[in-house]
Parts: structure tokens; sequence; C-alpha cells
């Protein structure tokens, strides 16, 4: 089958992350691939994809100053890309994230070429008005609409609730370095993501400043880059956290921190479905979890495997660390307990799930 996916770029992020796996995982099952990326492809993908797949950039990503502007960009997007499906010619097309799939979904009008378009945030997260009514109505196009649980699906209107189908993100198993994090006798509370506001760093940070005093052989170490660096980073200074805290920046082996770490913290204001808490807890971790996403009921199992608490609360942070780090016995438990029952998280059931769903579209349009 030739398949055709679609997303706006291929830097860092976790749609991002999916979708070369997506693109690795079809190409092994004999799928044809080709990948559109919207941006102009100045910086190579942060994600590895075999040599099978083929990469177009499209260079249709510039900013718009006016409204006029941007629907005239929206226009040449709509017209570039259906030339790109019209010389290709694909069995089926995949796009990921609403704005791109909403392009996606006008630019495939009249081709007969069945539409999957992927959501990878809660559909509750506040968005701009015009795309969120334009994904209410063009989404009615998609032959299916992918989403990542069963509460995403229910927060979709009524008119789109029989094309939607539920297919979580994998945890992708990622070997560790040889190398890995070097050892220490000290005790690590590891938080991962980008650095940006709605990651909730600066929640953690000031949480632990009075851990710090109460547990002095406990550290907190933040994996990650983005524009909250300097901010976060004179914070810690402020708070008298410098050795204390710190801000390791963007590493591609997460899972050697995970394996050398004692406790994960989730800490975000707001999340789609947050793939950095499921590889913590198949990793073994006990996990902090804030309440960000509706998917985070569906993962943690409050006082179970895992302790969630309200986003934004730095009080409610501090208590559930000092629970944890205070209770070694509830940590070791709540560690065991956190790597069972991911089996539907795996790889081989997420793509088996996406193999039904692609022979599913295209036996309907045959």
């Amino acid at each position: 089958m030739k398949i055709m996916c679609v997303i706006s770029t291929m830097q860092a992020g976790g749609a991002e992350r999916v979708m070369a796996w997506l693109c690795r995982s079809l190409s092994l099952l004999g799928h044809g691939i080709t990948l559109i990326c919207l941006d102009k492809g100045d910086q190579p993908p942060a994600y590895a994809l075999p040599d099978s797949v083929k990469v177009i950039y499209m260079d249709v990503l510039e900013s718009s100053n006016t409204v006029l502007a941007a629907i005239r960009a929206n226009f040449f997007r709509v017209y570039k890309i259906r030339s790109v499906i019209r010389n290709d010619n694909p069995d089926a097309i995949i796009s990921f994230m609403h704005e791109t799939n909403v392009i996606v979904l006008l630019s495939n009008i009249g081709t007969g070429i069945p539409a999957i378009v992927s959501e990878h945030t809660t559909p509750v997260r506040r968005t701009k008005l015009f795309w969120s009514v334009a994904r209410s109505i063009v989404y009615l196009l998609a032959d299916r609409i992918t989403v990542l649980s069963e509460y995403f699906k229910a927060h979709y209107v009524r008119w789109l609730q029989y094309k939607i189908v539920v297919i979580p993100n994998p945890v992708i198993p990622v070997a560790a370095s040889e190398i890995g994090v070097t050892s220490t006798e000290r005790k690590r509370i590891l938080a991962v993501g980008r650095l940006v506001e709605l990651k909730g760093f600066d929640v953690l940070i000031h949480a632990f400043t009075e851990v710090a005093s109460l547990y002095p052989e406990w550290d907190v170490v933040i994996l990650g880059a983005g524009p909250e660096f300097e901010k976060l980073n004179n914070l810690i200074e402020e708070l008298g956290l410098l050795g204390r805290i710190t801000l390791v920046g963007y590493v591609e082996d997460v899972v050697s921190f995970y394996r050398a770490c004692d406790i994960f913290v989730l800490s975000s204001r707001i999340e789609g479905f947050p793939m950095v808490l499921l590889e913590a807890m198949l990793n073994g971790l006990p996990v902090i979890a804030t309440d960000c996403s509706e998917a985070i009921n569906e993962i943690v199992e409050n006082g179970v495997n895992g302790i969630v608490v309200p986003p934004d609360s730095v009080e409610s942070l501090r208590d559930a660390l000092v629970e944890l780090i205070s209770n070694e016995p509830k940590m070791r438990e709540f560690g065991t307990e956190s790597c069972k029952d991911l089996d539907r998280y795996c790889e081989k059931s997420i793509i088996d799930g996406w193999g039904r769903l692609l022979m599913g579209v295209t036996d309907e349009k045959s």
C-alpha cells in the first residue's frame, strides 16, 4: 500500500516522534511511505527515518501578518499539497495535528483517496476560534479521525463521533547509552519536557525549595530545551538551588536518566497524552503527575502506581514529593506497580490498530 503521511515539521516534539515511529513501522511492514513536511527542511529531522521513507519538504509555513495574507497563504498550501497528492496518488493519507489536518482534508477534496486525520492534543484545549470551527466542519471530510483516549473522543462534537477511533500513542522502547548517566550516591527527581510555561517546571522548582532543605541528599534533574531556559535558570539561582536543580538541556538518551533517577514528576499545566510519563513508568519509576490531562486518570491510579496532584499547585506537589521521599517502601511499591498493565501501549498493539484502520478505510473506498 502507498501511504502519504503529512505533518507540519519533524523537529523535536511528541507528535513528531510518533510520526517518525509510524513511518518506520509501516515501512517495515512493506508499505511505501511518503512523508510530507510543510516546512522548508532547513534542519534535519529530530527523529531518524529509514532510507525507504521518501521525504518531501513543501516550504509553505511562512507566517502571515494580516488576515488576508493568512487566507492567501492557506489557499496556496491547499494548492501545493493537492498537487503532491495528485502526483503521488497514494492509497491512503494520514495527517497529524489539527491545522495541518484541515489543510490536508481541503487539499484532498474530490480525489477519492481515503484520509485519516490524527489528533494529538485534548479537544478541550483552547485553540484559535477559526481552527476550532474549521475542525468541527472540515473533519466531516475525513474517513476516520484518531484520538488518544476515550475521554478525548467523548469531547468531540456529536456529528463526528461515528468517524472517531481511539488509538493511543505507543511507548517506544529506546536502548540506553553505553555511557549512560554518571552514577552517584545522591537521589534524583527527574522531569522531562520542552522548557515552556505549559510544562510547569517553575512549579516543580518552587515545590522543591522546601524539600531541598528537608532532604539534602535529593536533587532535581530537568531534561529539555526551550525558550524558558534562562528564566528557569534565574529562578533556580534566586532560590539558592544551584547545584541542587540542574537544567541539562535536550538529551537523546533519556532512557539512561530514567534508569538513574528515583522519582519522575510530570508538572505540566496542560498536556495532551503525556508520553514521557508512560516511558518513566515503563522504566519502573514511581511517578507524581499533575491532573493536567484527561488521559492522566487512564494512566495513573492515584495511590496505587503513583500520585496525582492538581496542576499549578506548589503546595500539593511539595507534599507529594515529601510523601514519597519519606516513605521508601511506598516508592518501591509504586515503582513496581507503575510498569504493569502497559501492554495496550506497546508498539505491536498500536501498529496493529493502525493496520486495521488503513485496511478498513481502503476497503470502504474500493
